[in-house]
């Protein structure tokens, strides 16, 4: 056995599967399809997988994709339709239905490199890792603005292999987790479900409850397939805003209502100067402008958290 940290489950109940591979999908048909076929392609390690999908879609759209791909698989496909919508509950749907004394997410517009699964179970074996998280490369469906690849606004930040993460860089979107780990965290915050941020209440809760470990593998690259509609300037304006909205809220959650304000002090001191910077930056970068601008729009995000949404999202990305 690869994984001795694993290798042992006194109730039984996981005793056939060592790794389950998570999707979440909905109404991205393309996307699901072209991530199932990267999966079956894998090299293969020694140990057992299964694939777990999870269509968020009442209908049940993926069905036929799903299981046209699954009769060219090695490994056993398991669909499920989740009709409670919204991606928290679809990925606690995952983690109900998986068996893996190890749990993979990816996300449904992402495709894995070959040795993706090798090299985070590599890791997870050698640095004895609670979690292990990986790259995410942007590829656009289309020929992009110089601003927006410029802007890094599809840029994440990359690590050495082993590094430890802070929390804060935690993300479902290229990630291999302790089976029974995830499950005693009570899973994904369902109040989150159709706003956003619930991977990154997850990981706090990893971290603050279990002290969990979490390592970098920067070899176990993933792409995700970038659609026209995300490369607008609104669309990353908006993005920002909201990622600096739910990180406050979960820390509010987390440690108490001071944070709020503690937030909206640091939102407020650093606005003006990323707007100043935005402004200034027009002259000579476009890019650099819409750089700055994503700080500013992340800054309002602080300083608004308390302010109800008025629109839910779905999604992975």
């Amino acid at each position: 056995m690869l994984f001795e940290k694993y290798s042992s489950n006194n109730s039984g109940a996981y005793v056939s599967v060592d790794v389950s591979i998570c999707i979440c999908t909905f109404k991205r048909l393309k996307g699901i399809e072209a991530c199932l076929h990267s999966i079956i392609r894998l090299d293969r390690p020694d140990v057992n997988i299964e694939v777990i999908v999870v269509d968020n879609d009442s209908q049940g759209s993926a069905r036929i994709i799903i299981e046209g791909v699954a009769k060219g698989s090695f490994w056993p496909v398991r669909y499920f339709i989740e009709e409670a919508s919204g991606v928290s509950f679809a990925r606690n749907r995952c983690l109900l239905e998986s068996r893996g004394r190890l749990i993979a997410f990816i996300d449904d517009d992402e495709e894995v490199s070959r040795t993706w699964l090798v090299n985070m179970l590599s890791t997870a074996s050698m640095y004895q890792a609670d979690a292990v998280l990986g790259p995410v490369v942007a590829r656009f469906e289309h020929q992009v603005s110089t601003w927006l690849k410029d802007s890094r606004a599809f840029d994440r930040p990359r690590f050495r292999t082993g590094a430890l993460l802070h929390w804060g860089n935690g993300r479902t979107g290229n990630m291999l987790c302790q089976g029974d780990l995830m499950r005693a965290t009570g899973g994904f915050d369902v109040r989150l479900a159709r706003l956003g941020g619930e991977d990154l209440r997850f990981f706090l809760e990893l971290s603050r409850r279990f002290n969990a470990k979490l390592v970098w593998c920067d070899e176990a690259e993933v792409h995700e397939l970038v659609p026209p509609l995300r490369t607008t300037f609104r669309y990353v304006f908006d993005r920002a805003l909201n990622g600096g909205r739910s990180m406050v809220r979960i820390q509010a959650d987390a440690w108490g209502h001071h944070q709020y304000a503690y937030w909206f002090i640091r939102g407020l001191l650093a606005f003006p100067l990323h707007t100043f910077a935005a402004l200034a930056a027009v002259f000579y970068s476009k890019g650099r402008a819409v750089d700055f601008s994503r700080k500013a729009a992340g800054d309002l995000g602080k300083m608004f958290a308390l302010i109800p949404d008025r629109t839910a999202r779905y999604g992975q990305g």
